[in-house]
């Protein structure tokens, strides 16, 4: 029995957490602080009524936005999830992960 629990506590130590796809991990570092909550007028994440009228701007003007900033009606979106260390492959990761829970 001891045996078995010394190989059950072997296996699983060696067990590293899933890394998250890029997508999640830079939302979550930039883009969560405001669209988590809606701060600034951001649509929040999941929301699937809410991102239908932004949907419908396409995703190249979506991708814009992200990259080059946006100031609207109702709020704004810092050029780069106000992080401008992020490549442009980032903010598409990033863009592509919201847009994916969104739907």
């Amino acid at each position: 029995m001891i045996r078995w629990l010394w190989l059950l506590f072997a296996c699983t130590a060696c067990v590293q957490p899933p890394v998250p796809e890029p997508g999640v991990r830079i939302y979550r570092q930039a883009c969560a602080r405001c669209h988590d909550t809606g701060k600034h007028g951001a649509q929040r994440i999941g929301d699937r009524e809410g991102w239908r009228s932004r949907l419908g701007q396409g995703r190249d003007t979506l991708l814009e936005h992200s990259i080059l900033g946006f100031e609207g009606a109702v709020g704004h979106m810092p050029p780069r999830g106000g992080n401008p260390a992020l490549s442009d492959a980032d903010v598409v990761a990033a863009l592509d992960y919201l847009l994916e829970q969104s739907r």
